[in-house]
């Protein structure tokens, strides 16, 4: 048997440990297309648009769990980064 992929794939270093549930692929920056966010237990938060890594935020806690959408019913999608040491930080650009 023989297998062929047709899918373009890239791959990303980031070190420390991340939760399966600090992961997330929706529209963070309402642009019409998917970013892959990632945060892991040091407390980095990376974006990653297309193959190429496009905002790096850093001192965030450990993180256990990323949520992004239309928290705040005004139309325009956030990003939510729950810590295990109990902060919640919300990232928003507005329209």
């Amino acid at each position: 048997m023989r297998a062929v992929c047709f899918v373009k794939r890239f791959e990303f270093e980031l070190s420390g440990t991340v939760f399966p549930n600090a992961l997330a692929l929706n529209d963070v920056d309402n642009d019409g297309n998917n970013e892959l966010v990632v945060g892991n237990m040091s407390g980095e938060l990376v974006i990653y648009k297309s193959d190429r890594l496009w905002q790096k935020l850093t001192g965030l806690g450990m993180i256990t769990a990323l949520g992004i959408g239309d928290i705040f019913n005004c139309g325009s999608n956030a990003l939510v980064a729950v810590g295990g040491d109990g902060w919640c930080h919300i990232l928003y650009k507005g329209k």
